[in-house]
Formats: structure tokens, sequence, C-alpha cells
């Protein structure tokens, strides 16, 4: 049995424990020329993905990213596979569909279009070009902050960048190197 937990996320009970399965994430927008709420929203569902690799992708390194926008919490994550060992990608989107139509809308049916067909859909056309506007992808993001250190034999270099509005705004090198000169001709 799996449970909307109150972060986007979906979670199931195992072994007396809770474990994060899903996550969603999302961006609503007034669109200023038409009036309209545009909304962008992706979801995942973790049915056999190897956790070790996904733990090293959502913990970053603490000084690697300070982020002003959104920030994220750490949760404990589990495969379905772990808890249903019999479930399929198959089986997965076909009760998936079910419980949407069931939830939505009782009398719909399935359908799978091609790309050309949903394009020749005007409001959908309308917004698939609107997401590949840069404005819409990148010209809201939160500000944030970002440092990337490497050691290098002859000095540590820490590069410490701001970025509003998806662009980069000002930058900094700071080290330990013996030759000053060198990061001032950096920082200039």
């Amino acid at each position: 049995e799996a449970q909307a937990s109150g972060r986007n996320d979906i979670e199931v009970n195992y072994d007396g424990a809770s474990y994060k399965i899903s996550g969603s994430a999302y961006k609503l927008k007034n669109d200023s020329t038409t009036g309209r709420l545009r909304s962008l929203h992706h979801g995942t569902m973790l049915l056999n993905v190897d956790t070790n690799a996904l733990s090293s992708y959502l913990t970053p390194d603490a000084t690697k990213l300070k982020s002003k926008g959104i920030s994220s919490v750490k949760s404990r994550v589990k495969n379905l596979i772990e808890v249903n060992p019999d479930i399929t990608h198959e089986d997965f989107v076909e009760a998936l569909e079910t419980e949407f139509l069931r939830q939505r809308v009782a009398d719909a049916q399935m359908a799978t279009i091609s790309q050309d067909e949903a394009l020749a859909i005007p409001e959908v056309k309308e917004e698939y070009q609107n997401s590949r506007e840069w404005e819409w992808r990148f010209g809201s993001s939160p500000a944030f902050s970002v440092e990337f250190s490497r050691r290098f034999p002859w000095a540590l270099m820490t590069i410490h960048l701001d970025a509003r509005k998806g662009r980069v705004y000002e930058g900094k090198v700071f080290s330990d190197c013996l030759k000053p000169d060198f990061v001032d001709a950096l920082n200039e």
C-alpha cells in the first residue's frame, strides 16, 4: 500500500519503515500574453533503479551547491521490485493508466498518438513552442550560487559563481596558489 507524502512524493511502508518510491516536480507560470497559467510537470517511479548511483546523484557535496532557490529533502528510497518482485514496467504502466482513468474521467479511453499528431492540436503546438523558448526553460530559474573546487599539485582552486534568471552574473576565483598574479588574471 502506497500513500502520498507532503513533499509531492509517494511513499510505501515496508518492513516497518516508510520509503520514497516516487517524486515529482512542477513549474507554474502566468503567461503575460494570454493570461493563462502554464505548467510543466514531471514525475518518477522507482521500479528497479541502481540506488547507489541514485544516492550519489541526489546527495551533492555541500560545498558544491548552495542554492537560495528550492531546497531538497533527503529521503530513504526503495525500488518497487523490492516490495513486489513480480512487478514489471508494463504492469506498472497499465495500473497507472487504469487508476488515472478511474480517478479522473470514468468514460475516457487511453490512446497513443505520435508527436506529429500531438503537434497538429493547436493548444499542444503552442505550449510545445513556448516550452522551447529560453525564457520558459531558464529565465525564471531561482537565483543560486555554486562553487567548484579542485586540488591540483600546485594549488587548491575554487570557482564561485552567482546566477540569476538562468545567467551567471558574477564569478570569482579563489586559490592558495603561490602565484597571485595568475589568480588575479583569472578574476579580471
